[in-house]
């Protein structure tokens, strides 16, 4: 009887234990295909793309890159995006949580963060061909360890996280910032990626002469690099979760593992 008592009370621990990996399984499930932020160009993400970069004086049409096969083209197609950006929302100015941040918003504002543009530059790359990655920075000090840095809330006056975009050249992977008109190409035409440019300041290089302004200022301090989390408290995306991150999983867990 008791070999038969303890046989039963393991076969429901059993079962407790399983259902509870199925319920695990199944809300990892849910949060890799619900809360997961889309890299796929909309019919209507191409209409604003292609609308943004004519209004900004550039010509879409031109500016796939299977149609270029020099280095100096892509620079030239990358600039433009990126002056697209700024031409359409000048102005510094948050789209506000709990809405959507694609092309389409970018289009219908004239003031948008670092983040939005961010979205609209990675998607109109991509729409022209490219590939890329975009990039969440944040700043490491001995006050806030890295969790803490994810965990804490940003402010303006901190300076402490930006959103840029990292895009594939010729050449290699190269910066496109949202916040200065500033790509990481160097005089001699050589690229600089973002783990290049970590440990040291923006000033050991010498940038080409067609950037207009200097890099953002976070770029010369000590900073952590996440690929593909789009925002720590899940209120860019939606279904606009608090507390559940905004991220793209398959390329967060591809490029965070892989890159160096």
């Amino acid at each position: 009887m008791l070999n038969n008592h303890r046989s039963t009370h393991k076969n429901s621990f059993l079962k407790l234990v399983s259902v509870l990996l199925c319920f695990a399984i199944v809300i990892i499930t849910l949060i890799l295909t619900v809360y997961n932020v889309p890299k796929t160009i909309s019919a209507e993400d191409a209409i604003y793309i292609e609308r943004i970069l004519s209004e900004s004086g550039a010509e879409p049409d031109k500016l796939i890159r299977s149609a270029q096969t020099d280095f100096n083209q892509e620079i030239q197609i990358i600039r433009q995006v990126q002056e697209s950006a700024f031409t359409t929302a000048p102005k510094v100015r948050l789209i506000p949580k709990g809405t959507p941040r694609e092309p389409k918003n970018l289009y219908l504002v004239d003031a948008a963060y670092c983040t939005d543009r961010a979205r609209y530059i990675d998607k109109a790359l991509r729409y022209l061909g490219f590939e890329t990655r975009y990039a969440a920075l944040y700043l490491n000090t001995d006050k806030h360890g890295f969790i803490a840095t994810l965990l804490r809330k940003s402010t303006a006056e901190d300076a402490d996280s930006h959103a840029l975009v990292e895009v594939m050249t010729k050449k290699g992977w190269m910066i496109v910032d949202t916040r200065s008109h500033w790509i990481s190409l160097t005089e001699d035409s050589n690229v600089v990626t973002l783990n290049a440019l970590k440990n040291q300041p923006t000033t050991n290089f010498i940038w080409d002469k067609g950037n207009k302004e200097n890099a953002w200022p976070l770029l010369d301090r000590d900073y952590y690099i996440i690929y593909e989390l789009y925002s720590r408290h899940g209120q860019f995306y939606p279904p606009y979760t608090k507390y559940i991150p905004d991220v793209n999983w398959k390329l967060f867990v591809k490029e965070n593992l892989t890159t160096k």
